[in-house]
């Protein structure tokens, strides 16, 4: 089987950072709106439902047990196999923090035929 070719180019808007002493969530440099992370939950929701998530976790697991215990030979190939379980842990974390986050209630009140 022919190995796929890694594309290396990382776009600013598509990295994830949480700031956990504020709870704000962004997307590059920008700050997520709730609209977004409710679009995010939604899709997360759906993903995690999917065959395609179970063989990617699978996959990425196998690697790091193939790796790190049947066929390590050096110290690097154990590091090797940390990095696998480090990425799907990094997955998992944003999807937990994303999945997690709390909106704000609003207290709008309603509209009477007195206001109008």
């Amino acid at each position: 089987m022919k190995k796929a070719k890694i594309n290396c180019d990382v776009k600013a808007e598509d990295i994830f950072t949480f700031n956990p002493k504020t709870g704000q969530m962004f997307l590059g440099s920008y700050l997520m709106t709730e609209a977004e992370i409710k679009n995010l939950q939604e899709e997360i929701k759906f993903l995690e439902k999917t065959r395609l998530w179970e063989v990617w976790q699978n996959t990425v697991k196998k690697q790091a047990i193939d790796t790190g215990m049947y066929n390590s030979t050096t110290f690097e190939d154990m590091r090797t196999a940390k990095a696998f379980l480090k990425v799907l842990a990094t997955l998992q974390d944003i999807n937990t923090i994303i999945k997690s986050y709390k909106f704000k209630e609003t207290k709008e009140k309603p509209i009477t035929p007195i206001d109008i």
